[in-house]
């Protein structure tokens, strides 16, 4: 497995990644599959546009993983961290992670404490600063 900076041909594969990727989100309670994917979709593709934002891709013969962070105030965010599920629980995420800590000096990201992504979070060195919600590697 390689990351790599995003390239414009990746943008059909982040978008198979984005789809149906957060299953746990109050968005599939609230609205219909296609309408909470549609938002999903929506966000990774203006995350794509932002020339702002910075995205990794983690790929071996397609992309399997990507992570995209953006600007918030002086900081950055990590706005979404997707690995395919055919390829979870192979360090895939908390490579993406390391990647982007090699580009910023902090990094803070809002998650659910027990979730899956909250484990990569850990192991990338992150730690909790606001019970159930707010993890940060760096200084803030």
């Amino acid at each position: 497995m390689k990351i790599r900076p995003f390239k414009p041909n990746d943008r059909k594969a982040i978008i198979r990644l984005t789809k149906g990727a957060f299953p746990q989100s109050y968005l599939y309670k609230v609205c219909t599959k296609k309408q909470a994917d549609d938002i999903f979709i929506h966000w990774a593709k203006e995350l794509l546009k932002d020339p702002k934002s910075k995205t990794f891709v983690a790929y071996q013969s397609e992309v399997v993983g990507f992570i995209s962070i953006s600007p918030f105030k002086k900081y950055w965010r990590v706005a979404l961290l997707i690995v395919d599920e055919r390829y979870r629980g192979q360090g895939i995420g908390t490579a993406l992670v390391r990647e982007t800590q090699k580009h910023t000096r902090a990094l803070f990201v809002k998650t659910q404490k027990d979730s899956v992504g909250a484990k990569t979070y850990e192991k990338a060195g992150f730690e909790l600063i606001i019970y159930n919600a707010i993890y940060k590697w760096g200084k803030l």
